[in-house]
């Protein structure tokens, strides 16, 4: 085979390649689109924003500190969880609101820094942010069954989730049935602020 036959036959290959991501990469973003955003665990929607540009794909669009269209929750245990780069309109939760394990909070879309449709799941304890997923790298393994590699984590929730004080436990001098309402007193006053609508101006992972 001679040079310019070589390039013709490369060329070939090139374009029915080209031709394919033509078709095939359309479905896959519309199939991403498609997909619903849901709380990973009970929780108390502490912030969101929404009304982003949402097709993104530089990196670079302005909003939401860099989470674009997005959703804050705070749970029980102290633990905060960023469901980021929402698309536009769909955030379907208000600040104050108590959601479910599974409920729906918004859809996947690419507001704020973002290159393309995915969701920028974050889970925050205090000011460091902890990896739900556990592994040879390390971890926290926060999923109930967080499946083999590459795939997605398990759909299924805990059973009812309540209040936690400190390690698990109720705290000296409180009875099993007293712990959850103080424990709901104690983390409200410790998150005092953070439901109040006005969240960090510089980017949210920086806060």
């Amino acid at each position: 085979m001679t040079t310019a036959e070589a390039l013709a036959l490369l060329e070939q290959r090139t374009e029915l390649v080209v031709e394919q991501a033509r078709t095939t990469l359309p479905n896959a973003v519309n199939r991403i689109l498609a997909e619903d955003i849901v709380a990973a665990a009970d929780g108390k929607v502490v912030y969101t924003n929404d009304g982003e540009y949402d097709k993104c794909s530089t990196g670079k669009c302005a909003g939401g500190g860099g989470f674009g269209n997005y959703v804050k929750l705070q749970h029980s245990d102290g633990k905060l969880t960023y469901y980021a780069h929402m698309k536009k309109g769909s955030v379907a939760v208000k600040t104050g609101q108590t959601v479910k394990c599974g409920q729906k909070l918004g859809s996947i879309g690419s507001s704020g820094y973002s290159t393309g449709p995915h969701l920028h799941f974050e889970v925050r304890s205090g000011s460091s942010r902890r990896d739900p997923y556990k592994g040879s790298c390390g971890g926290y393994g926060y999923w109930k069954s967080q499946g083999s590699y590459l795939s997605k984590p398990s759909t299924t929730c805990d059973g009812p989730s309540g209040p936690v004080c400190g390690n698990g436990k109720c705290e000296s001098g409180e009875t099993s049935t007293s712990c959850p309402k103080d424990c709901k007193a104690k983390l409200d006053a410790k998150f005092a602020g953070q439901g109040s609508g006005t969240e960090p101006k510089s980017a949210p992972w920086n806060s």
